[in-house]
């Protein structure tokens, strides 16, 4: 057989027959839930905002939002802001049972993957303000409220990235009621307000969490059945933060992660002196190629970089960062998923060159075995990449070179996308497998 005959037939979805479903019968209840402390939270006194979790029902979190009432304080000056993203929450602690799953950086995390994810013209249509975003005079306003601002808050870390969390099970399994709690704390106030003022402080209150909770005596009991026959895992994509100080103009960075499903490096440049200083603008969502300020005589340029994983260079010729930095730009672009030499690209880029470039520069290196495609995200973040540095001492070096010595305090930040797999014992407890 030869040329076409020799294929096998395949019927595309458009010629095919569509094969129709039933829904599981499934009731999905709206909810709204509230912290521990109702009264509030403040950067003066009780920072620690604390969630008990529902032991009784089933939760769907895959739509759900945070809303806040933020206050904001100062002695003095002319303006008081939030930073850019509403970056009050810089650590969120879950446990459950003995299972307990810790992020740091969480402001810096969500801020880095809303902006090379989510494009402008969808943030402004989703209501940007109310998600801390906006214009200086828009920020302005809203932090001088005596009454505060409320805003809305992606809450995606460790297990809530799962979206379904099946509490009611999981006690009924272990025969107890499993202690469960989430834990948020506030950024201190100049690590994320701008602000020419003194004595800068911030109050939440009205907090509320929406989900739905999901119930179905059939589809409970096979849910029940899936999980204690030990078939049924959780596996979700999450991000683990590291920091290093840059001081010379050829850096080996060190990053100990160890894990089992790694998907991507992501490197930002910041300048550390600015991290706790209200006065500077913009400080998580500006990420510096060039490292030294406007006039400032000789400049510090990125150059190059490439990261080193179980004892290999990738790639082995390193990414040029000179110019336009076409390369570290097509790895970004390839990251998202949005570049395709077929011509089949239908979706904008988040960053343009020309803001890659001046202000929002990323250091990618995507290990996905499968690429990434805009078209079918959800699909693939089903799938888990295996590569693996649990057995392996070494950490993750990124070689990083700069033309010449950088300003004191800059700081790297690495932001490791990877998956987690946690499977359920017989008695309920959850178990890191990976």
């Amino acid at each position: 057989m030869s040329g076409l005959a020799s294929l096998q037939t395949l019927v595309p979805v458009e010629l095919d027959i569509r094969t129709v479903y039933k829904a599981p019968k499934v009731i999905r209840d709206y909810k709204i839930w509230r912290p521990e402390n109702q009264q509030g939270y403040s950067t003066k006194g009780d920072n620690l905002i604390r969630w008990k979790i529902p032991s009784d029902e089933i939760l769907d979190l895959k739509r759900s939002s945070l809303m806040m009432k933020v206050i904001l304080e100062k002695t003095g000056g002319s303006y008081i802001r939030l930073a850019q993203g509403c970056p009050i929450i810089d650590r969120v602690r879950i446990v459950i049972g003995n299972a307990e799953m810790d992020t740091q950086f969480y402001n810096r995390s969500m801020n880095y993957q809303w902006n090379t994810s989510i494009s402008a013209d969808i943030q402004a249509s989703i209501g940007q303000d109310k998600m801390g975003y906006g214009t200086q005079t828009d920020r302005n306003a809203e932090g001088a409220d005596p009454n505060g601002t409320t805003y809305t808050i992606i809450m995606k870390s460790g297990i809530l990235n799962n979206d379904i969390l099946p509490m009611k099970i999981l006690n009924q399994m272990g025969g107890k009621v499993k202690n469960a709690f989430i834990e948020m704390t506030l950024a201190q106030p100049r690590q994320c307000l701008e602000s020419d003022g003194d004595n800068l402080q911030i109050t939440v209150n009205q907090l509320e969490w929406d989900y739905y909770k999901l119930s179905g005596s059939q589809w409970e009991a096979d849910l029940a059945s899936k999980i204690s026959s030990g078939r049924f895992t959780f596996g979700y994509r999450d991000w683990t933060v590291f920091q290093n100080p840059v001081q010379s103009s050829s850096n080996d960075l060190m990053i100990p992660w160890r894990g089992s499903s790694l998907n991507a490096i992501h490197t930002i440049l910041v300048s550390g002196a600015d991290l706790n200083n209200p006065l500077v603008n913009d400080r998580y969502t500006t990420w510096l190629k060039r490292l030294t300020a406007v006039g400032v005589v000789p400049t510090c340029d990125v150059t190059q970089y490439t990261y080193n994983f179980n004892n290999n260079w990738d790639p082995q010729e390193a990414i040029s960062c000179r110019d336009d930095a076409d390369r570290a730009y097509n790895m970004y672009l390839t990251d998202q998923g949005v570049w395709d030499n077929r011509m089949h690209m239908r979706f904008p880029a988040t960053i343009d060159q020309e803001s890659f470039n001046n202000d929002q520069f990323t250091m990618i290196l995507d290990y996905q075995s499968i690429p990434r495609n805009v078209w079918n995200t959800q699909t693939q973040d089903s799938i888990f990449n295996d590569l693996s540095s649990v057995d392996n001492s070494m950490n993750i070096i990124l070689r990083l070179d700069l033309s010449n010595p950088p300003p004191v305090n800059t700081t790297a930040y690495h932001l490791i996308s990877h998956n987690v797999i946690m499977k359920v014992g017989s008695d309920g407890e959850l178990i890191k497998v990976f």
